[in-house]
């Protein structure tokens, strides 16, 4: 069968982490401390806020609109949480709230700023459902909202921050562009709305910091990694550090978001449709494979940051509950060229962008089919690099079996996971004679379009599919007569058996009767799994 690249769905059942305490951002980011290039700090003191369930008026988010009659506060503004220091009405029905609270705050910005510092301005926002933030009328955040338009104020929130998520009470990070921000006085407007009238809170806090171009670096390194010590940490390929699976679906379904927001997204039907019109381009600059023998670890360092997570991201996900399909990839150009499978693209054609994420973070969308078979189950697709730099992978084409391989891919979300194996046999499809490359090294769901890389880090075949060839049925026993009912021919042990009724229990250690009056689960006699791939000579015959 072929790998389900959209099988696996993350359940997200955790307790709330502690919210984050004061300083310049989070302790735990890698984030210099500079409290005196914070020009709003949390908890900040001045705030202006509409909570009557009325629209806020025509220009409300020009710095000339009079909020006057507006309530004052300082910061958490909002209700239903423990550390809210502005407490606002929600209209006095506890079923009926009013949808959306409105927020301003003035502030001053240094006019002595140089040419070259701050290169950015970094803000952070925490917010209780959707939240939209304008800087001088001029939009500069906006997540779990519609993705365009101004919505009205009786208009909910498109995703919901629950109790039962991991990242309530969440700073979420962005840069302002420095034309925003004025030398002298600047208006913060904000509306926050709730994700349907029942919900029990709404909250915002927002802070804003001046940063040079190394805190901006450091700024922006996705939340993926931690060190062994708990700290967030860059992403290094081999290293001791800790991957966080939930972090990695989190950060792919807001990137994916603003790529949507900023139109640079094609609709996975388009991409469906180019490939089934089997696009063939030629494509040049290929890297080219090197001739030193390189150990697991080696091999893992050098094309992990080459190999990708293709996801589907809609207009409707919600970076809070994600749960989308995962498959695999990697970079052969670049100039953002990629090798997946025909039936990882076809298995998201209803998404609204699908996208392509790197080992460190950085996401960014498909936009083309260059080249595709579908019987030998591979697809070529440009991606838009966004500007950045990435590392690729050479094709090679031949390997002999018994050479040993790794496989770096995503099975069932254990993203960036390496496996090792040989190659097995090199076969032909009995039902369409597509050319097929056999590996021992361990894939699962989410694993399809993975490289199957040689000891030199070359891509010999491309992951695509599993057959699992004999299994028995498990059963359970409690007795040696009800075991030999399930299955007479086979004879369980001792330790399987309840005792004989006329023995004593009281000879037996109380740990051994409960072991044995527990139901048995016999392991199933499951014999093998073949792993098979598209040979890399089917790729680089595309892209002659």
């Amino acid at each position: 069968m072929k790998i389900p690249s959209s099988a696996t769905h993350l359940a997200l059942l955790l307790l709330a982490t502690a919210i984050m305490t004061e300083g310049l951002f989070a302790q735990t980011e890698p984030t210099a401390a500079i409290p005196e290039s914070r020009l709003i700090r949390r908890g900040q003191e001045g705030w202006r806020y509409l909570d009557t369930g009325e629209a806020p008026g025509e220009g409300w988010r020009a710095a000339e609109f009079d909020d006057s009659k507006w309530g004052s506060g300082a910061a958490p503004l909002g209700y239903g949480e423990d550390d809210v220091t502005t407490e606002i009405s929600f209209g006095g029905e506890p079923e009926d709230k009013f949808a959306a609270a409105y927020f301003r705050l003035t502030f001053d910005a240094p006019d002595s700023q140089t040419d070259t510092e701050p290169v950015k301005y970094g803000g952070r926002v925490r917010f209780d459902d959707g939240v939209i933030l304008y800087l001088n009328g001029t939009e500069i955040f906006r997540m779990n909202m519609p993705r365009e338009g101004q919505p009205g104020h009786q208009e909910f929130s498109t995703g919901k921050v629950s109790s039962s998520s991991r990242w309530e009470g969440r700073y979420e990070k962005f840069f302002i562009s420095r034309d925003v921000l004025l030398p002298g006085r600047n208006i913060l407007a904000a509306e926050v709305h709730q994700s349907d009238a029942g919900s029990s809170d709404l909250i915002l806090d927002f802070e804003l910091a001046a940063l040079t171009s190394e805190d901006a670096r450091l700024e922006a390194i996705p939340e993926l990694f931690t060190s062994p010590e708990g700290n967030v940490t860059e992403p290094v390929a081999g290293d001791e550090i800790y991957l966080d699976d939930l972090e990695v679906v989190r950060n792919i379904a807001i990137k994916g978001k603003e790529l949507l927001m900023h139109e640079k997204a094609v609709a996975g039907r388009t991409l469906l449709r180019e490939m089934e019109n089997n696009r063939q381009h030629s494509i040049l600059n290929l890297p080219i494979g090197g001739l030193d023998v390189l150990s697991p670890a080696e091999i893992y360092k050098r094309c992990a940051p080459a190999v990708l997570i293709i996801s589907p991201v809609s207009e409707s996900s919600d970076p809070n509950h994600p749960g989308e399909g995962w498959g695999s990839g990697f970079i052969i150009s670049d100039a953002g060229v990629a090798v997946t499978n025909w039936h990882v693209i076809e298995a998201m054609s209803e998404a609204d962008v699908i996208t392509a994420t790197t080992f460190d973070g950085r996401v960014f969308p498909l936009t083309k089919v260059l080249a595709a078979r579908r019987d030998e189950d591979v697809a070529v697709v440009q991606f838009d690099t966004l500007g950045e730099k990435l590392v690729s992978l050479p094709l090679a084409s031949g390997a002999h079996i018994g050479e040993p391989v790794c496989i770096i891919a995503h099975p069932r979300t254990n993203f960036f996971n390496l496996t090792q194996g040989y190659v097995s046999r090199y076969f032909k499809s009995r039902t369409n004679g597509a050319r097929l490359i056999s590996v021992s090294a361990e894939i699962a769901g989410g694993s399809s379009g993975g490289p199957i890389l040689n000891k030199r880090g070359e891509v010999i075949g491309v992951v695509s599919m599993t057959e699992s060839l004999s299994a028995n049925p498990v059963f359970s026993q409690r007795t040696r007569a009800q075991a030999h009912e399930t299955d007479p021919g086979d004879e369980p042990s001792a330790d399987d058996v309840e005792p004989d009724a006329e023995k004593n229990e009281e000879t037996v250690p109380p740990a051994q009767q409960e072991r044995q009056q527990r139901v048995r689960v016999v392991p199933s006699s499951h014999q093998m799994t073949m792993k098979f791939g598209t040979p890399a000579v089917s790729v680089l015959e595309l892209l002659e």
